[in-house]
């Protein structure tokens, strides 16, 4: 994410978690769930995220995807019996590491579809994202339609994945988290493969957030050549309902234009063998000092 200031983090106090009423965060021996990943903890009618550093993009904050992650991980809440199918994301401002408060309000609970709108705070309590979740009663459905649906597979894949490098001068802490490479590019688009670091199979939805959003730079990135800085302030994504069991996932971004200064890109996620979630994104391309106006050759 980090949509917009790059600002560094600044040590003091942390009015998410005192809001929550939240004991200082303990050590994390083993991480196995998304939970122990990113320290979730549930009180007074909201959630608390520990957001660290690593979490970071290349604007100075919390990746967009995480940030994604983090605000769907709540809207589940205690609903564990209702299914992702949906989210709509807004990033604000650049979330800052620490403490993140996420919270929930539930906008429509019928009986098919729930709807819940989340906001995040970061530790200074400045307003950061503001999404719609949608979950879906998976016993309203009819569990017998299956469609076979076009796999998640590169028909260019390469012959050895490209692991995505620190650029100099400049690291970008995610390229260490998740370990994001380039299993296939050509044309307008590219298919990245990370490591979530968690359990998947209980939070697919939450690593194809992270996925989808990472994959968003590559294409674009190649399209505009270094004229211009590329943050995506939305992201929205459609989950297929389906539970993964792998230790990687890949997203396959493709550009699909830019038009005066705004991208638009289709993304699909998943793996060799299904697709776990589609989706759209919008960068807008802003221009770097003593770039404006440059044609584009």
């Amino acid at each position: 994410m980090g949509r917009g200031t790059g600002q560094r983090h600044r040590a003091g106090r942390d009015p998410g978690r005192q809001g929550c009423g939240f004991p200082g965060p303990g050590p994390v021996s083993r991480v196995s769930t998304f939970a122990d990943l990113f320290q979730a903890r549930q009180q007074n009618g909201c959630w608390t995220f520990e957001l660290e550093a690593r979490f970071n993009g290349a604007f100075g904050g919390t990746n967009g995807g995480v940030a994604a992650a983090v605000s769907l991980h709540a809207a589940r809440g205690d609903r564990r019996e209702l299914v992702p199918a949906a989210i709509d994301c807004h990033f604000l401002k650049g979330c800052r590491p620490g403490t993140a408060t996420v919270t929930t309000r539930p906008l429509s609970e019928g009986r098919t579809l729930t709807v819940i709108a989340t906001e995040t705070r970061d530790h200074t309590g400045s307003l950061c994202t503001a999404d719609l979740v949608t979950l879906v009663n998976p016993d309203r459905l009819e569990q017998a339609l299956r469609a076979l649906p076009a796999i998640c597979v590169p028909a260019d894949r390469s012959a050895e994945p490209l692991p995505w490098r620190q650029p100099t001068g400049h690291r970008i802490p995610l390229i260490d988290t998740f370990a994001p490479e380039i299993v296939a590019s050509s044309g307008d688009s590219t298919t990245t493969r990370i490591r979530p670091g968690f359990d998947v199979r209980d939070a697919t939805a939450e690593a194809v957030c992270i996925a989808a959003d990472i994959s968003v730079g590559p294409p674009v990135g190649r399209a505009v050549s270094g004229r211009a800085s590329l943050p995506n302030p939305n992201l929205a994504l459609r989950f297929s309902g389906a539970r993964y069991a792998g230790s990687h996932l890949q997203s396959c971004c493709r550009l699909a234009q830019i038009e005066a200064g705004l991208a638009c890109t289709e993304i699909r996620v998943g793996s060799d063998e299904m697709l776990l979630g589609t989706g759209t994104s919008m960068t807008t391309c802003l221009p770097l000092p003593g770039s404006r106006g440059r044609g584009s050759g």
